[in-house]
């Protein structure tokens, strides 16, 4: 049915009774059926859209609980698969693993004496600031930074030289100059997150700590969140090398798809466990910013200082296993992970720095 007059969009309800008024009832019942027509198909194509990504949804999620099954099931081969990168490590050089392993420990000695003679140099500067003393708090916050900066330039001084030294043993792209790397490189994130850490958390000097906690739990703090860093660097670097391998001598990933599924996930596995390790610590770190924001406000401190600061261990440990989760079936689909991606990263550092960074916001308040 074709509508007798050319309609228009109304403008207002008395235009809308002005137009019906000018139809007759077949015009009318054409204009309802057309709108109504509208609106169904609206419907329709808003259900299957939803309906859609619901399949995708459940689709994802079947294929990695299968891939979670069938690792669980193969991890018997898991040998297999390192036996067969170890031979061609050893087939890609004529050096002996002793020789390696020596020409390793001499790359990272280099690099620790490079670290060494930096801080000797800084030193007495060092050493004036630490003693400076400043009622200020961009006196302070000036002290703490710089000498931030004279720590993170000795680690610094560490990768470049260990990352010279193995150059001039191995080709930069021969599969011995990774393997050697991933050891350099992984000892120079953990320097760098322990100077971060030593930064926010202070060791042994209270006077200095921006995040208050006891010394034993700043320690703790301190070695954890360090030995961390190494772990998921370490892991990061292997599982490329291990890619690389694979695509050159064993068609591609496929090979190693249970070996890298237990890698991927045991990187969230870890930084869950770190996070519970220091949970009473961070816990604490937290409220006594809070105290610090509610003092430096001129309000009375509650007991019950902070729901999010008591519970954020849990919540931190909700958001790690929730980022895999989102990695693993939204992105991943069982196929190679990307936990080395910049935004895994970002995540990992912002939730185990939020304490740190926390203190630092309050410091301004």
């Amino acid at each position: 049915t074709t509508l007798s007059v050319e309609i228009e969009d109304p403008e207002s309800r008395e235009a809308v009774r002005e137009l019906v008024s000018k139809l007759s009832d077949d015009d009318v019942r054409a204009l309802l059926i057309e709108r109504l027509d509208a609106v169904a198909e609206a419907m329709e194509k808003e259900a299957n859209d939803k309906a859609s990504a619901l399949s995708l949804v459940e689709q994802r999620f079947r294929n990695y609980w299968g891939y979670a099954r069938e690792s669980a099931l193969e991890m018997d081969t898991i040998p297999g698969v390192l036996g067969k990168i170890s031979q061609v490590l050893r087939s890609s050089t004529n050096d002996s693993m002793g020789k390696i392993i020596l020409i390793i420990l001499f790359a990272v000695a280099v690099g620790v004496c490079a670290e060494r003679l930096v801080a000797l140099l800084v030193r007495k500067r060092k050493q004036r600031l630490i003693d400076t003393f400043s009622t200020t708090l961009w006196g302070i916050l000036r002290i703490l930074y710089t000498r931030l900066s004279y720590d993170i330039l000795g680690v610094l001084a560490f990768g470049i030289a260990s990352m010279i030294v193995v150059d001039s043993f191995y080709p930069n792209d021969s599969l011995i100059n990774q393997l050697a790397s991933i050891i350099t490189t992984s000892l120079f994130a953990g320097g760098m997150a322990y100077v971060v850490c030593r930064f926010f958390f202070a060791p042994s000097r209270p006077d200095l700590r921006i995040c208050k906690t006891t010394d034993q739990r700043a320690h703790r703090l301190t070695i954890s969140f360090s030995l961390l860093a190494v772990y998921i660097v370490g892991i990061h670097n292997t599982f490329y090398l291990f890619i690389q391998i694979g695509d050159q001598n064993y068609g591609g990933y496929s090979y190693m798809r249970t070996l890298g599924y237990w890698m991927n996930i045991s990187l969230y596995i870890m930084a869950a466990l770190m996070i519970w390790y220091n949970r009473v610590g961070l816990s604490e770190i937290l409220i006594e910013n809070k105290k610090r924001v509610s003092l430096a406000i001129g309000e009375e401190v509650p007991e019950d200082l902070s729901w999010f600061a008591l519970h954020w261990p849990k919540i931190a440990i909700i958001l790690i296993f929730s980022k895999y989760l989102l990695v693993e079936l939204v992105v991943n689909n069982s196929d190679v992970a990307i936990y080395s991606t910049s935004a895994v990263y970002i995540t990992f550092i912002v939730i185990f720095l939020w304490p740190g960074i926390d203190a630092n916001v309050s410091l301004f308040v």
